[in-house]
């Protein structure tokens, strides 16, 4: 006896469910799937990738709706209208694979991503309704879970894979929600959550949203038995949905390089160190002259991977001409940068996921950036004393 299709139910939420300016408001869909067994689907053209389908118009017309309670006006919620964009890739290791999701029966699996409800059309004190849009379903699924239908690089691709095992899958869905406003709100463009753009890549139509990075620059010293040391630290914290990696090799998040104070050609952020009793800035602009084609190499050790909300920190001792100069002239040093620190380069994936193997052939999908470039924000200037040799 054949199997009876699959079906999936899902239900809609926001956390809270008043919003106000103060506070990160989180949208969430929880799926529950109804199978005999488990199964992998494809969410890249579904409601249930989130952050695309909350601000692009997808072909299929489908999507969520917003309705002013209060007034029967809805909202328009799409900035753009989603092109065709390059094939999906079906490999475990791809940046692609985060479309990919295996549900187990009768078990909730959550999508969760941040809010990007237009917030400047809200109306103070109004209430909302929030929807799914009726008959979204799932265009390709298969039976199986994730690990064992994606391919690992270098790995034929069965024929096969991209025939679903089945008919699409309605997303049936619980009924809509309702949320209100804060009567303080002031109708800005200040963001419900860090500002949600829509990127383009200069080669790929997909469109990302950016992630906001902020940084936090610290000094370490130590004088042990009358032998200086210092260290450097910036501390990173991505805000975004999914992975990122980063290109850090024109940047001052480079290993050794953040402390050349002379930057060149298109390099991103640069370091000032002023002793603050007599108002001088240390002669360091020739500590480093370091100069690269700027060409990204697919194997190269510039690659870091910063996950969602957890702090990744950039470490490098400082040089020994640099200490040298500390040693003498003791006091207290204010270190800043002299300019921006701007990821030229990032892509939603995982450092795993871009490097390609030895021997093997880079992906061209990897040169492109997920969107356009990053700049790292609340990085302040920081104090700190170097102590005179005892």
């Amino acid at each position: 006896m054949a199997p009876a299709h699959p079906s999936i139910f899902a239900t809609l939420a926001l956390d809270p469910l008043e919003l106000a300016e103060d506070k990160a408001t989180r949208l969430s869909v929880t799926a529950v799937l109804h199978a005999s067994r488990p199964i992998t689907i494809c969410t890249w053209n579904t409601i249930l990738n989130l952050h695309l389908a909350q601000f692009c118009r997808r072909p299929t017309g489908k999507g969520f709706i917003c309705v002013d309670v209060d007034t029967n006006v809805p909202l328009r919620l799409y900035s753009v209208v989603c092109s065709k964009r390059n094939p999906i890739r079906y490999e475990i290791d791809d940046s692609d694979s985060q479309y990919f999701h295996t549900l187990q029966p009768d078990i909730p699996y959550k999508f969760s991503g941040s809010s990007v409800i237009p917030h400047k059309k809200l109306a103070a004190g109004h209430r909302y309704r929030l929807s799914m849009g009726e008959k979204d379903e799932v265009g390709w699924w298969k039976y199986g879970v994730k690990e064992d239908i994606l391919v690992s690089p270098g790995q034929e691709i069965p024929g096969d894979i991209r025939e679903s095992s089945g008919e699409p899958i309605t997303i049936t869905n619980a009924g809509p929600i309702e949320f209100t406003v804060s009567l303080h709100w002031e109708n800005t463009w200040i963001t419900i959550y860090p500002i949600i753009k829509v990127m383009w890549s200069l080669k790929n139509t997909e469109i990302s949203e950016s992630p906001s990075v902020t940084a936090s620059i610290s000094v370490d010293i130590s004088n042990l038995a009358g032998h200086l040391t210092a260290e450097l630290s910036i501390i990173t914290v991505s805000h975004g949905l999914v992975p990122i990696t980063i290109w850090i090799w024109p940047t001052a998040l480079r290993r050794n390089y953040e402390q050349g104070f002379s930057q060149g050609s298109g390099d991103s952020g640069a370091f000032s160190l002023t002793r603050l009793d007599s108002d001088t800035m240390l002669p360091t602009q020739e500590t480093f002259r370091i100069s690269q084609s700027g060409m990204i190499h697919p194997k190269d050790r510039y690659f870091h991977t910063l996950q969602p909300e957890q702090p990744y920190r950039f470490v490098a001792p400082f040089t020994p001409h640099l200490l040298e100069e500390l040693e003498s002239r003791p006091g207290v040093y204010r270190l800043a940068l002299i300019d921006k620190v701007e990821l030229k380069w990032w892509k939603e994936a995982t450092r795993g996921e871009i490097i390609t193997p030895l021997g093997q052939k880079s992906s061209k999908n990897m040169f492109p950036a997920s969107g356009k470039p990053i700049i790292l924000t609340g990085i302040e200037p920081i104090e700190f004393r170097i102590p005179a040799r005892e």
